[in-house]
């Protein structure tokens, strides 16, 4: 039964600790970026990561000094008797009125046990099943039996997704792939490679392409030349520059496999690109 779905915004300094949380929930960052700690381990969360977290969880939100840290959770309560009306609201705290009720309780979800942790592309199923059941109860449209339903729904998502998605290991690796993903970030303007890559964290190039499959589920070079392609667009739609020039910034210096590379990530060309959305 889902019991709950909403968004949550955090902002800087603001600190929110809800010490026993009685559901599984679905929890995922949408914008932003800051800490989760979950019964003492922290989790480094930007957008694209997703974590089911197991019944009876303390978790903690610690949003960067960025912009607004944007979360976005559901709420299942796996066994929900029939025989007691529904109250779309979770504990969060001890002491509160439906902590501990004999007709709200935990069930055996295996293989979904403990913390599970996925970094999860936009399109992928669990994503957007999990967003449209946040959109009904924003649109308060939660009849009962179609949240158990959609709780059915989402449990089986997610175990397909445990099943096929790697799952982000552990916070010490997450850590090494952000901060790789800034040093590429930061270095866009030149033709880096995977032994750049391999450099930066002090390791072998194939551990970079298996950090790479895991939290990005794509190789290094394809990361690469999408953040290329990324800061090319917005090159092309803010300045004036030649597209020969951009390419030259986004670290692409041949005009043909520029435009080659853009096409081949965008569907079209960076001049067809620029004439439909030109500079200011």
């Amino acid at each position: 039964m889902i019991c709950y779905a909403n968004h949550a915004r955090f902002v800087r300094g603001q600190v929110v600790i809800n010490r026993v949380v009685e559901s599984r929930m679905s929890l995922w960052c949408k914008d932003g970026s800051g800490r989760v700690v979950v019964n003492g381990t922290r989790y480094e969360f930007h957008a694209g990561d997703y974590l089911f977290l197991p019944w009876g969880h303390r978790v903690e939100y610690y949003p960067d000094a960025g912009r607004p840290f944007l979360l976005a959770g559901i709420h299942i309560v796996p066994r929900h008797d029939c025989d007691h009306a529904v109250e779309y609201i979770v504990p969060h705290q001890p002491g509160h009125p439906l902590a501990g009720c004999a007709w709200r309780q935990d069930a055996d979800l295996s293989p979904l046990t403990g913390v599970v942790a996925f970094r999860l592309p936009e399109d992928a199923p669990l994503r957007l099943l999990s967003e449209y059941i946040v959109r009904l109860f924003l649109g308060n449209d939660w009849p009962e039996a179609r949240m158990r339903l959609l709780a059915a729904e989402l449990i089986r998502e997610l175990t397909r997704t445990a099943r096929t998605f790697p799952r982000v290991a552990n916070q010490r690796s997450a850590a090494h792939f952000h901060r790789v993903c800034e040093y590429i970030t930061a270095h866009l303007g030149q033709p880096l490679a995977v032994a750049d890559l391999a450099a930066c964290l002090g390791c072998s190039e194939p551990t970079v392409t298996r950090l790479f499959r895991a939290h990005a589920q794509m190789s290094p070079v394809n990361w690469m030349n999408q953040a290329r392609v990324r800061r090319a667009r917005q090159l092309l739609t803010t300045t004036r520059l030649p597209v020969a020039e951009i390419g030259r910034q986004v670290g692409v210096p041949d005009p043909f496999y520029f435009s080659k590379l853009f096409k081949k990530w965008t569907g079209e060309s960076p001049l067809a690109y620029r004439r439909r959305t030109p500079p200011l």
